[in-house]
C-alpha cells in the first residue's frame, strides 16, 4: 500500500506597505473631495439665493418705478434728461398717466419750444407703446405714438429768420461726421397719429391784403396755411435729423379741412408716400378722396426753393367724374355740375390752375378748358383755351357781372388772355339765339374786349376770313 501524498502549504497572504499606503491616499483624496463638494453646494445654494435676492429686488425696483407715482416721476424725469441731450429747445411735460410703464404710457400737458423761444407744439397728451424686450436685444423699442389735441406751428416770422423746426435738434446731435448719419442709421418710431390736431405754417409775405394773411408777434404780414381738424395715421414712420429726407413714412389715412384761402378745401381721405426735408412736405404716389371727387398725383407744402415762403401745391388729376362743389373754394361764381381732367393747383398771392383737358358738365352745357387761370382779387386766363358745346348764355352772367340782353347758346373754341376787363380772345363761335327763329349766326374773330370801367370800348380785329365788321357783328 503506497504512502498517502502530502498536501502543498499554502502561501500567507500579506500586504504590503506600499499598498496600503495607497489605498490611505485614496481615502484621503475621497474624503477632500467630498469636503469640497459639501463646500461647492454649500456655495452653490448662497450664490443662488444672492442671484434670487437681485432679481427680486431689481424686480421689485421696476415694478416700484413702473407702478407708482413717485417710480413715475423718477423715470420721467430721467428719460426727459435723455431727450433733452438731442434737443436745442425746451420740452416740458405736465405728467404720466398711466398704469404701467412696462408696455407703455401717456405723457399729459406736452409743450417744447424751439431754442430761440418760438413754440413748436402743445398737446393734451402723447400716448406711447414700446416693447422693452426689443430695447433689450436691439431691435426698434417703439411700437406706435398718438397725439391727441396737437396744435403744431412750423413758421419763420422774417425772411432772414431761420425756419423754427433748425431750432429744434441741438447740432451736436446732428454732426456731419457723426457715425449714425455716416451708416444712414435712422431712427424708427413705427405708427404715428394725430387726433383732433392743428398744423400752422407762417411764412413772411409783402402782401398784407391777400388772403389768410395774419399778423405776427411783431405785427409783420405773415402768409398762412392751416391744416383744422386734422386726423392722420402714418405707418412704417422714421426720422433722421440732418440728412436729405428726416422724415418719411407711409400715409395710411388722412382727413383735414385745408385752410389757404378764405374757404376751406374739404379732404375726407388720403394715402400715399409722405416725407420732409428742405423743400418742405411731400405727399407723392397719392389718393385724395374729396367730399365728392377722387384725385390721384402730388402734393407738396413747402418752398419752391430753400429759403423761399412755404406754398401749397398740387399736381393731381380725377379718377373719373368728380364734383365742381370741391373746387368751389377756388371761386364762389364757380357753378354745380361734374368735371374731369388734370388739375395743377399753386397757392401763392392768389390761387393759379393749370388745366389739362378739364372737361366740365354742366346743366344744359358742356365745355374743355386748358390753360392757366389765376384767382386772387379777380382773375386773369392765360392761353386758355375753351371748347364750348354748347355753352348757355345764361352761365356767363355771373363771371361779367350783368344780365345778358338774349338767350341762346354759344359753340365753339376760342383761346383766351387776359383779365375779364381786358381780354384778348380769338377763335370761331356759333350763336343760337333764342327768340328770334333760333337762326344760328358763326363767326370767325380776333380781337380785345374792354369791361368795366371802360365798356363799350370795344375794339376787334378783322379776322383773316373777313367774316367780322370792324363792329364785330357777326354775319349769319
Amino acid at each position: 500500500m503506497s504512502a498517502p501524498r502530502p498536501r502543498p502549504r499554502m502561501r500567507p497572504v500579506r500586504r504590503s506597505e506600499d499598498a496600503e499606503e495607497r489605498l490611505v491616499r485614496r481615502s484621503l483624496r475621497h474624503r477632500r473631495r467630498l469636503r469640497i463638494m459639501a463646500r461647492a453646494r454649500r456655495w452653490g445654494r448662497r450664490f443662488g439665493r444672492s442671484i434670487l435676492l437681485t432679481v427680486l429686488v431689481f424686480v421689485g425696483g421696476v415694478l416700484t418705478v413702473a407702478q407708482t407715482g413717485r417710480g413715475q416721476g423718477f423715470a420721467l424725469d430721467v428719460a426727459l434728461g435723455r431727450v433733452e441731450e438731442v434737443l436745442a429747445g425746451e420740452l416740458a411735460v405736465g405728467g404720466v398717466r398711466s398704469g404701467t410703464l412696462l408696455g407703455g404710457a401717456t405723457l399729459t400737458d406736452v409743450r417744447l419750444v424751439t431754442s430761440d423761444g418760438r413754440p413748436f407744439l402743445t398737446a393734451d397728451s402723447v400716448v406711447l407703446r414700446y416693447s422693452l424686450p426689443r430695447a433689450l436685444i436691439g431691435g426698434p423699442p417703439i411700437r406706435s405714438t398718438v397725439i391727441w389735441g396737437l396744435d403744431l406751428e412750423i413758421s419763420k416770422y422774417t425772411a432772414e429768420q431761420p425756419l423754427n423746426l433748425t431750432r429744434l435738434v441741438a447740432e451736436r446731435a446732428v454732426a456731419p461726421d457723426s457715425a449714425s448719419l455716416r451708416s444712414g442709421r435712422r431712427l424708427v418710431l413705427g405708427r404715428v397719429g394725430f387726433r383732433d390736431a392743428r398744423v400752422t405754417i407762417l411764412t413772411p409775405t409783402s402782401d398784407p391784403s391777400g388772403a389768410q394773411v395774419v399778423p405776427g408777434p411783431a405785427g409783420e404780414p405773415l402768409r398762412r396755411i392751416a391744416f383744422e381738424r386734422l386726423s392722420l395715421d402714418v405707418e412704417n414712420a422714421s426720422v433722421a435729423p440732418g440728412s436729405a429726407i428726416e422724415f418719411e413714412a407711409r400715409l395710411a389715412s388722412f382727413s383735414s379741412d385745408i385752410e389757404i384761402v378764405d374757404e376751406p378745401l374739404h379732404v375726407r381721405e388720403a394715402f400715399g408716400q409722405v416725407t420732409y426735408g428742405p423743400r418742405g412736405i411731400r405727399i407723392t404716389e397719392a389718393a385724395f378722396r374729396l367730399p365728392g371727387t377722387l384725385l390721384r398725383g402730388d402734393l407738396t407744402v413747402g418752398p419752391t426753393r430753400v429759403g423761399a415762403p412755404w406754398t401749397f401745391r398740387s399736381d393731381l388729376r380725377t379718377d373719373g367724374w368728380g364734383d365742381l362743389a370741391d373746387v368751389h373754394w377756388v371761386d364762389e361764381r364757380i357753378p354745380a355740375g361734374r368735371l374731369r381732367g388734370g388739375i395743377g393747383v399753386a397757392v401763392d398771392r392768389g390761387v393759379h390752375l393749370d388745366l389739362t383737358a378739364v372737361d366740365l358738365e354742366l346743366e344744359a352745357s358742356s365745355l374743355t378748358f386748358d390753360g392757366r387761370a389765376r384767382f386772387d382779387d379777380g382773375m386773369r386766363v392765360e392761353q386758355m383755351s375753351v371748347a364750348a358745346n354748347p355753352l348757355a348764355l345764361n352761365r356767363l352772367e355771373p363771371w361779367l357781372g350783368e344780365a345778358l340782353p338774349l338767350d341762346g347758346w354759344l359753340s365753339g373754341e376760342t383761346l383766351f388772355d387776359g383779365t375779364l376787363d381786358d381780354i384778348q380772345a380769338r377763335g370761331h363761335v356759333t350763336l343760337v339765339p333764342t327768340g328770334f327763329g333760333g337762326a344760328a349766326s358763326s363767326a370767325d374773330f380776333s380781337g380785345r374786349v374792354l369791361l368795366g370801367e371802360r365798356r363799350g370800348r370795344r375794339a376787334p380785329r378783322t379776322s383773316p376770313a373777313g367774316c367780322c365788321s370792324e363792329s364785330g357783328a357777326a354775319r349769319p
